[in-house]
């Protein structure tokens, strides 16, 4: 383009826009940040937001892990409060009628 046109490259302008319109008029700003920078208060604060949702998640499965167990272990339990009371009312059903027998003989 120099070669065709006879002028020298002006850097950080647009050519078909004039000598006063720059990159930055013409196309408008960057929406990337230039600055790669982060600084070490951010990374440790990132780190333990990080962190704190970890825990969280981490806490969460294990009680639900918990209540679940608890919930089974409760229901194993009122099972075998059912089938050992039915085996008494059977047991005193059984002694009842063998005392009935007795006694009306």
């Amino acid at each position: 383009m120099t070669k065709a046109i006879g002028t020298q490259e002006r850097p950080g302008r647009v050519r078909t826009a004039g000598w006063y319109m720059g990159f930055k008029e013409y196309y408008g700003k960057s929406t990337r940040s230039t600055s790669q920078h982060i600084s070490m208060d951010d990374l440790v604060a990132v780190r333990k937001h990080m962190e704190q949702n970890m825990e969280n998640k981490i806490r969460e499965k294990v009680e639900n892990e918990f209540e679940n167990k608890l919930m089974e272990m409760k229901k194993v339990q009122q099972e075998e409060m059912e089938k050992f009371q039915r085996e008494i009312e059977k047991n005193f059903s059984q002694q009842l009628t063998g005392m009935k027998e007795v006694h009306f003989h």
